[in-house]
Formats: structure tokens, C-alpha cells, sequence
């Protein structure tokens, strides 16, 4: 579900629109998306957010419509601290570290993709391994 170049350990951002717009340029310059990608993003969070609460931990999962991606992708981003980002029902803020950025080119994946990395991520020994991770190559099952 993930490759070794998308994973990011140790990203700073000082609040989700910083991380939106640093990762939103590494992704323009790798060509996973067009030039709409972090307006679109930005907006979408603000009406959907994406912050999901687990037993113990919180994760975000931000996306946004396939007309904005060129490649698909599933992005895993661990940040140095965590910020605070909207949980998807309530809309109270939560203290996320861990992020996952879908970039979903055919939006009728959307729903199957979502619903097998929720089962993933819903394991707390995945937060585990990715929160306890020194390096990427500590996380080589998650992408062989």
C-alpha cells in the first residue's frame, strides 16, 4: 500500500495548512499533482475534516477530488510534533503526529482505498511502528 520514496519521518509544521503547503510542493515537483491540488485540499478540509480518533491515538487521512492528481498515491507523513487538525465527526480539534495523504486519481477507488487503510491504521501497532520509527527503512514492512 505504500512505496519507501512516499514516506516522510519527521516533517516540521507548525499547524496543517504549513504541512499542506510544504507537502503540496514536493508533490508538484514529483508530478503527483496539478497546480489545483493545495487549493483544493485546503478547501475541502475546511468543509470535510479528515482527523480520525482511534483507541489511544489520532490520525489524519486529508484528500480531496481526483480531477487535482495526476499519479495515485498514498503518502504516510510522521511530524516531528503534533498539530492540531479537526476530527471528522465532531469537528473538535485533535493532536495529530501522523498523517496520511490520499492522492486517489480514479475517485471510485476512493471508498475501497479509505476502507482498507482504516483497517490498517485502525491497528495500534501500526501507530506504534510508524510513532517509533528512526528511519524509513525501520518501516520496510509497510512497503515490500
Amino acid at each position: 500500500m505504500f512505496q519507501k520514496e512516499d514516506i516522510y519521518l519527521d516533517v516540521d509544521a507548525k499547524n496543517y495548512i504549513e504541512l499542506f503547503e510544504k507537502m503540496a510542493k514536493v508533490f508538484k515537483e514529483k508530478r503527483y499533482v496539478k497546480e489545483t491540488y493545495l487549493k483544493s485540499v485546503l478547501e475541502r478540509e475546511k468543509k470535510y475534516p479528515t482527523g480520525f480518533e482511534f483507541d489511544g491515538y489520532n490520525i489524519g487521512l486529508p484528500h480531496t477530488d481526483a480531477e487535482h492528481i495526476s499519479v495515485q498515491k498514498i503518502i504516510l507523513i510522521r511530524l516531528k510534533n503534533e498539530i492540531e487538525y479537526r476530527e471528522v465527526v465532531t469537528n473538535k480539534k485533535i493532536p495529530i503526529k501522523i498523517f496520511i495523504m490520499l492522492l486517489i486519481k480514479n475517485g471510485e477507488d476512493q471508498t475501497t482505498i479509505l476502507g482498507k487503510l482504516i483497517e490498517i491504521i485502525g491497528e495500534k501497532e501500526f501507530y506504534r511502528k510508524v510513532s517509533e520509527a528512526k528511519k524509513v527503512e525501520d518501516l520496510k514492512e509497510l512497503y515490500e
